[in-house]
């Protein structure tokens, strides 16, 4: 009916493309009432999110929505995520996690994955481990060095009225 007023609706057009989908819905079944809102709560060395690359066919990824459980499927040298329920190819993780993550998934950790995101092709995920296994005891899944430092681009003079000392030790002497 909303679009019957304002064919220009995109918010209308993209709901209705939405549950037409859900109802064209036979292979993909998700259940909804194991997801937890506090799963998605992000605990530094615990979780990530991640965007995944080489993703799957758009075909598959537009059957798929936020909330719905993925699987981590470490092969030689990628973890490739596909669907829960039919193992249908969601992406792959990047090289460098995937390094860390089939080390760990080999020893005896185990992880969590849900979608968080889909925007054509770029597919975030939420990862949490879910079980660390004593030989691990120690070693955090995702360390913070993992993220891209800050770096701000205002110039220190329009921040601070007196500037600070920036001369180091050598210079001083």
């Amino acid at each position: 009916q909303v679009l019957q007023l304002d064919k220009y609706n995109t918010i209308a057009a993209k709901n209705l493309n939405r549950l037409k989908r859900c109802h064209n819905k036979t292979h993909h079944t998700t259940n909804q009432s194991s997801l937890r809102n506090v799963d998605f709560i992000e605990e530094p060395g615990i979780t990530k999110t991640i965007r995944l690359q080489n993703t799957g066919e758009p075909e598959i990824l537009n059957q798929l929505d936020p909330g719905d459980p993925l699987v981590l499927i470490p092969k030689r040298r990628q973890v490739c995520v596909n669907t829960l329920v039919d193992k249908l190819h969601v992406g792959k993780l990047p090289e460098v996690m995937s390094q860390r993550l089939i080390q760990l998934i080999n020893g005896g950790n185990q992880y969590s994955a849900w979608i968080k995101s889909i925007h054509k092709q770029n597919v975030d995920i939420f990862v949490r481990e879910i079980n660390r296994h004593p030989n691990y005891k120690n070693i955090i899944s995702f360390p913070e060095g993992d993220q891209a430092v800050y770096l701000s681009s205002i110039e220190p003079s329009k921040v601070y009225e007196d500037m600070p000392d920036t001369t180091g030790i050598e210079d001083q002497e």
